[in-house]
């Protein structure tokens, strides 16, 4: 016995699990002395591992940690649990539908092929909605998103903004757009951002407001536009007060508090006073209270005086409101109002004008305002605030009419809940007769939504508590499909289908979200009743009824799961013609992507019956290796790619050159060839193909290289516009990415000296462009004799900018950047040393033009002995008067500094 067997009493030749992962070719390439009847099971020594699943699945770990794995249900393989690239987990073979969003331009070399399907590091995609529909997220985030069924591209999410979704997609809402008050252009903002904006009205410019982008999306207007439809009391009062207050406008409505229209019910501007009319339905929850008191207090803070009008039982917010009893006429609230009024002396009321309308019976407007009242409402019936009278008689005689036409048109009495019966009776809102009252011609019978359901609902429980007449009752029994347990009649209908199906499939195997043709969910009630808490409802007539039928069980069936699985999953062939199955797949709930994968692992294995797998075999296309036929079918179909006579010799390189997934497959198998993990046989397959190559980056690297030294024969420099494509590669991209790969320190020192060696590259396009910038300033300095830059001067550049961008340089705009950076200790002392070297360079424009009109105006006195500059007066070219007359101005508002004021006066300026 060697020392490796005295030390383990077994070896992995002895563990069938662990030896059926040992890798023999690896291993007896990399030392042949050691088999695994001479290597310990609990061995910590590194050995080659070999996973069944694919090719490469191959790795280093010692024997002790494969038997840790083991003895957790996993055999240790980091392809299988996502933490080593693989043909099986990258994120082409993983979410073969996601590869057409790859952004294979910004991605450069990277493909689908190369990143793990559950990578955590962004990468770039892209959107066929839109041109600029690019985002940078992880395929793992991805991945999620797919699978949840949410939208992977944040622009069509409305997440950003783009030349498909922003504000300025939107008609009117680009024409109410705040050209001002808005730090960002309608262009760059989604519409449906919850980011507060300034708006302007279009048809009243001087309506300006702020509101979000969803609330503008949702419909939202001009608040200062917004009409609000009022109550009928409010409108009455409104008319009644008309003849004490001349200036009461009903449209008149909105007090404006920091900036904020605010709704009011009466507002009388003159004196600032406002009055809100408050029901007792309306304001009188806890909630309401809250809103109706910050609103009384924010009015009282801008200076208005609010009296409140509050229907019993809601109490008084303030000493000032008027408290009236519920459902009051309106004559008897527009007197409690007038004489609160009186007392306060708010308005400049004639007493006995107001003492005259009290002791008056009526209204004086009762007609105009149920005129207006009835515009605003067409074709309802306008009833005034009035006592209402109504009996338990009259209130059975409208539900049971209501009921009776339900029962003539649908032919059963099962109402739902929230139903609710439109009929031609005179009711009140909550259901009820109305009683005598003020009404007007409008109040005649009309359409109304009567809550039938809920009547219903209310017969049922007085049944139940014994308090249903019998008359009544037996004039509801006799109503047909009537049931006085609703649950009741709800199991009986489940009960129904459940035998509908069982007659129609032969079996009771219903799928958990089973919804028969009808639309009934019997899944849902199969489930329910299979539940322990479930089967503890029903009643043992019930019990008795579920336990008659053939094949019922309250315990799932063995193998209920498996045939659900199966028949989602046969479902599935049957709609697609394939056993393919993406990532995550479901149907109807059933998850059958996992499933499939679990019963080839199992025949794998030897664990899964020969009827199952008969039953499998059948399914057309079903293949126990799709791997293997996966790639045999993309093997034909590079094949073919590469014999079509374009002759190709770059298999898969170039985004025009072949399809996305076979580019990925391409690069898989250039993968595993660098890694030595390709089978041999399918090496030489591979090799024997016209065009095929091993090395596609480094001949990529060369052909755009060569391209962008015909960019730069032709151009004669290498700066490359952006998105400009040389002989069909995107050469633009493939210069950005090197200067980003320059910066992490990613390009390697041979290809560094070659870029740098072509006339006109910069690693750095920024410092180019200012230096680009400086150069033009120097050339204005030159032929202008100083450095002061108009704001809106373009400079032409004397070549084309390092972007390759040939317009003229914004020079004006440029020196303007420059002394705000200064300003704010954000320029760098290197580039302000070298603009102060510019002649006539200045940092501070408002200090120069102080210097030059002292300058011009000594100039003026040593001419003329005085300085009484007239009003426009030129100095040298400086227009002194207009300068000496701003200057007196700020001295008068004291905005002048003392040194500058003592200046003046030594200079004689009175």
């Amino acid at each position: 016995m060697d020392a490796v067997s005295r030390r383990y009493a077994k070896s992995v030749a002895d563990e069938p699990s662990q030896y059926a992962l040992w890798d023999h070719e690896a291993n007896r390439a990399d030392d042949p002395a050691t088999t695994p009847d001479r290597l310990g099971s609990r061995s910590s020594r590194l050995r080659w591992w070999r996973c069944p699943v694919a090719d490469d699945h191959r790795w280093r770990a010692s024997p002790a940690s494969i038997a840790n794995s083991l003895a957790k249900g996993y055999s240790g393989c980091p392809a299988c649990a996502g933490r080593q690239l693989s043909v099986t987990n990258s994120f082409a073979a993983r979410h073969p539908d996601l590869v057409d969003t790859w952004d294979y331009e910004l991605n450069g070399d990277l493909t689908p092929a190369d990143v793990v399907g559950g990578s955590p590091e962004p990468v770039w995609w892209c959107c066929p909605n839109g041109p600029d529909h690019r985002w940078q997220r992880a395929p793992l985030v991805m991945a999620r998103q797919a699978g949840t069924g949410q939208p992977g591209c944040p622009a069509c999410a409305g997440k950003q903004a783009s030349v498909t979704n922003s504000v300025a997609t939107h008609p009117t809402l680009a024409g109410e757009w705040h050209p001002d008050r808005n730090d960002i252009e309608a262009s760059e903002v989604v519409a449906g951002t919850s980011s507060k904006l300034w708006w302007r009205c279009t048809r009243n410019p001087s309506h300006e407001w702020q509101a979000t982008g969803a609330n503008r999306v949702r419909g939202r207007g001009c608040p200062h536009c917004k009409t609000s439809l009022r109550s009928i009391l409010e409108v009455c009062l409104a008319f009644e007060l008309r003849d004490f207050v001349a200036d009461l406008d009903l449209a008149d409505d909105k007090v404006v508090i920091d900036g904020v229209p605010v709704h009011v019910d009466l507002h009388l501007p003159a004196v600032r006073v406002a009055i809100e009319v408050d029901g007792r339905y309306r304001h009188g929850s806890e909630k309401q209270l809250e809103r109706d008191t910050r609103k009384t207090q924010a009015l009282l803070a801008a200076g208005y005086r609010v009296m409140r009008v509050r229907e019993a039982p809601l109490k008084a917010i303030t000493a000032a409101d008027v408290v009236h009893d519920a459902d009051a006429e309106v004559k008897t609230v527009a007197d409690a109002l007038l004489a609160r009024l009186l007392d306060l002396g708010w308005l400049d009321l004639d007493p006995d004008a107001v003492e005259e309308y009290l002791s008056e019976p009526d209204t004086r407007h009762h007609n105009d305002a149920v005129a207006l009242l009835s515009a605003q409402r067409p074709g309802q019936r306008i009833r005034l605030p009035a006592p209402v009278i109504a009996t338990v008689d009259q209130r059975w005689e409208v539900g049971i009419a209501a009921l009776e036409q339900f029962v003539a048109r649908e032919k059963h009495a099962a109402v739902p809940w929230e139903h609710l019966e439109h009929i031609s009776v005179e009711v009140d809102s909550s259901g009820s007769p109305s009683g005598p009252g003020p009404e007007s011609e409008a109040g005649a019978a009309t359409s109304r939504a009567y809550k039938l359901g809920k009547w219903v609902g209310a017969q049922r429980r007085r049944y139940a508590r014994g308090t249903l007449r019998l008359d009544r009752a037996a004039q509801l029994e006799g109503l047909p499909g009537w049931q006085w347990d609703a649950v009741a009649a709800q199991w009986e209908a489940g009960f129904a289908a459940l035998q509908v199906f069982l007659e129609r499939e032969g079996h009771l195997l219903v799928p958990a979200h089973h919804h028969e043709p009808d639309g009934y969910p019997l899944g849902s009630w199969v489930r329910s009743h299979r539940r322990r808490g479930g089967r503890r409802t029903i009643s043992d007539d019930q019990r008795q009824r579920l336990d008659a039928l053939p094949g019922w069980t309250y315990d799932k069936p063995r193998d209920t799961s498996w045939e659900r699985h199966y028949a989602a999953f046969a479902q599935h062939v049957a709609e697609t013609g394939s056993t393919a199955t993406s990532r995550g797949l479901r149907v109807d709930g059933v998850q059958v992507d996992a499933w499939s994968k679990t019963q080839r692992a199992q025949y794998l294995a030897g664990n899964l019956s020969l009827d199952r797998a008969r039953r499998l075999e059948a399914l057309p296309g079903w293949s126990w290796d799709p791997q293997g036929d996966a790639w045999e079918a993309n093997f034909t179909a590079v094949s073919a790619h590469l014999a079509q006579p374009r002759g190709v010799t770059e298999a898969g390189d170039g985004p025009a050159a072949m399809p996305g997934v076979l580019r990925a497959w391409v690069a898989e198998q250039r993968v595993r060839y660098a890694e030595g993990t390709l089978d041999p046989t399918r090496r030489t397959r591979l090799e024997a193909l016209d065009g095929w190559v091993w090395s596609v980056h480094e001949d990529s690297w060369e052909r755009h290289f060569n391209a962008l030294c015909g960019f730069v024969a032709r151009e004669g420099h290498a700066r490359v516009p952006t998105g400009h494509e040389e002989n069909g590669l995107p050469l633009s991209a493939w210069v950005i990415r090197h200067r980003q790969d320059h910066k992490r320190g990613k390009v390697r020192a041979d290809r560094a000296e070659r870029l740098q060696q072509l006339p006109g590259w910069a690693w750095d396009v920024l410092a180019a462009r200012w230096d680009a910038h400086y150069d033009a300033l120097c050339r204005f300095a030159s032929r202008e004799g100083h450095a002061r830059v108009p704001t809106g001067h373009l400079e032409a550049a004397d070549f084309e900018t390092p972007t390759g961008d040939d317009r003229p340089l914004r020079l004006g705009q440029w020196v303007i950047a420059q002394r705000a950076q200064s300003k704010n200790g954000d320029l760098p002392a290197e580039r302000m040393q070298r603009l102060e070297e510019v002649a006539g360079w200045v940092w501070d424009m408002r200090v120069y033009a102080w210097e030059r009109g002292v300058e011009a105006l000594r100039a003026f006195i040593a001419i003329h002995g005085h300085a009484r500059v007239p009003p426009h007066h030129v100095q040298q070219g400086h227009n002194l008067g207009a300068w000496l007359a701003t200057q007196r101005r700020s001295i008068a508002r004291g905005e002048l500094a003392d040194d500058r004021v003592a200046v003046l006066n030594d200079l004689g300026v009175e």
